[in-house]
């Protein structure tokens, strides 16, 4: 478990909310299109046994059921290649991304992943 002091750039008051169950988002936009999104929750178990479920990606849609399919493509340090494809309804209309994603892992702290080939969806990653 991460004590409170290990949460980056939460107010008392988010600090709070994630210890009483809330995910905790915050926002930044970079252009008029494009900007960063973090979650954090708090989970009250040993992290080493989080970052072994956060980190089995074939298992995502499971886990995260957006998620439509996860395949691990390349599995050499530092980075990871993945693939995504993830599905949401909107009324009735179903809008499916797919994206090819680097993967960094920081053990038991964040993981984070960028556009391994941005495309004309993803200008902002240009």
């Amino acid at each position: 478990m991460l004590p409170i002091s290990a949460t980056f750039n939460l107010s008392p008051s988010e600090q709070s909310r994630l210890y009483h169950g809330d995910i905790v988002l915050q926002s930044r936009l970079y252009s008029l299109w494009g900007g960063l999104v973090s979650a954090q929750i708090y989970l009250p178990v040993a992290a080493n046994r989080v970052w072994r479920v956060l980190t089995q990606y074939d298992r995502w849609p499971v886990i995260f059921p957006p998620i439509t399919q996860s395949l691990l493509l390349d599995d050499r340090p530092p980075c990871k290649r993945l693939c995504q494809s993830a599905q949401k309804k909107f009324a009735l209309l179903t809008i499916q991304v797919d994206a090819e994603l680097i993967v960094r892992e920081y053990p038991h702290w964040r993981i984070t992943f960028t556009l391994a080939t941005p495309n004309q969806s993803f200008r902002e990653f240009e």
